[in-house]
């Protein structure tokens, strides 16, 4: 029982130390100010705040009062704090600027209790002055960051303003933050494209809400190394069989030459070779499958550059191969017949001509951007009773290539009712499908 009331006791005394000890309770706070209309105060002007409270003191105990003062409508900035038992304290700014303007607010405090006034909100007519911008460092690498650093002569709190300009002239807002300092940075990234230029601007909570723009500064941009240079070899045409060699490098400036940039070559969408170094070769023989779009791609931290070249390999055309359609001994007095030239490979434009036995006078020639061409002979008759042969030829390899293809005998049936015919159809649908990716001549 009697360890219940002494706890008890104990619990007592202390709350009431903690809201006794200092001799004042604080029942309320206000804030007041000297000035005559508190939304239009003149530049110059000397503001008074007072910040006064109803309190009740204890005789015999200490009656001294912690006053402080913020600025901010969320008590951003302390502004002062001062203790002693008067009844108010207060705080002056001897020369007030557009950048006072803003809320302010009182707070009181002794032991443990703590009241603040409502927040007073007042106007300074004036203008911002323009803050100062430093560029740290102001010879950036491509890839590398800088730091922007905006200051003002204002009073906080401020919001900073950071804007770029495109081609020095127009501006655009890339960044803004609140401060309670009177300065504030910016880390930028530079890359190939970024602007070069930037300013900042303040802005409070006046009238006029913003200052006017810094001067302008300029960052100097220096790339490691240049574009890459893409050379092929052979430089002027490339033919199947020939060692096609690709080389990729960069040159770099002095200041650079230590780095050791990332390098690969890529044919269409696919890498086909990648080395750390500032020059790389790839080689192989060619072939129709080396043809298309290649990239030297040069990577350093950030920083990436291509250079693009068009590759085409020219093939010579392989010994063509001659189908008669319908097949030699089925050839009937009257019908169609339709000789098929055809290759495996070659570059285009190929020539096609065909022949009849051993005459060197062709029976007929074409030119195509096709693997195939195809002779029609309508209403065969005994004078198309022979050997057929064919040839194709291309300018690879920097001359005409001209292959032969084997020789067909054809034989042609006289039409009668014990011969069997070869179906009219099968000669339409034949003649039909042929013509559809060459060009048929009559």
């Amino acid at each position: 029982m009697w360890k219940t009331n002494i706890s008890l006791w104990i619990l007592l005394l202390y709350q009431a130390d903690k809201t006794m000890v200092k001799g004042v309770n604080i029942v309320s706070v206000q804030m007041h100010n000297n000035a005559e209309d508190e939304g239009n105060i003149k530049e110059g002007s000397k503001i008074t705040l007072t910040c006064s409270g109803n309190t009740v003191k204890t005789p015999g105990l200490s009656s001294q009062v912690l006053y402080l003062f913020y600025k901010g409508q969320n008590k951003d900035i302390l502004l002062k704090n001062v203790t002693f038992d008067g009844k108010d304290s207060q705080y002056t700014i001897q020369s007030a600027r557009a950048s006072h303007s803003g809320y302010y607010r009182c707070v009181m405090e002794a032991g443990s209790e703590r009241k603040e006034s409502e927040p007073t909100f007042l106007t300074v007519q004036g203008n911002l002055q323009a803050p100062v911008l430093t560029i740290h460092p102001i010879n950036v690498t491509v890839g590398d960051s800088t730091e922007l650093r905006c200051t003002s002569e204002e009073i906080p709190p401020l919001t900073f303003i950071f804007y770029k300009y495109k081609d020095g002239q127009k501006s655009y807002r890339i960044h803004d933050i609140k401060s309670n300092n009177n300065f504030s940075m910016y880390q930028l990234k530079v890359t190939a494209a970024a602007e070069k230029t930037f300013g900042c601007a303040v802005q409070g909570n006046g009238p006029l809400s913003e200052s006017k723009h810094s001067e302008i500064v300029q960052i100097i941009v220096q790339d490691p190394f240049s574009d890459p240079v893409f050379e092929i070899e052979p430089s002027d045409a490339i033919f199947e069989g020939d060692i096609l060699t690709v080389k990729c490098k960069v040159n770099f400036i002095p200041l650079f030459r230590g780095i050791q940039p990332k390098l690969t070559i890529v044919k269409d969408t696919t890498a086909i070779h990648t080395k750390d170094d500032a020059t790389t070769v790839f080689s192989k023989t060619a072939t129709a499958d080396d043809a298309g779009e290649y990239k030297c791609m040069a990577q350093w931290k950030d920083v990436l550059k291509i250079t693009v070249r068009q590759v085409n390999v020219t093939v010579p055309v392989s010994t063509p191969t001659l189908i008669p359609i319908p097949t030699g001994d089925n050839v009937v007095e009257g019908g169609i017949l339709n000789l098929l030239c055809a290759v495996s490979k070659g570059s285009y434009p190929i020539t096609y001509t065909f022949y009849k036995a051993t005459s060197e006078t062709p029976l007929h020639q074409i030119t195509l951007n096709a693997t195939t061409a195809v002779r029609r002979i309508i209403s065969v008759n005994n004078e198309h009773n022979g050997k057929y042969s064919c040839e194709a030829s291309n300018t690879a390899n920097q001359k005409p290539q001209t292959k032969k293809s084997q020789y067909v005998t054809i034989t042609v049936k006289a039409s009668s009712p014990s011969a069997v015919p070869f179906p009219k159809a099968w000669i339409l649908v034949g003649t039909l499908l042929l013509c559809v990716s060459t060009i048929c001549s009559n």
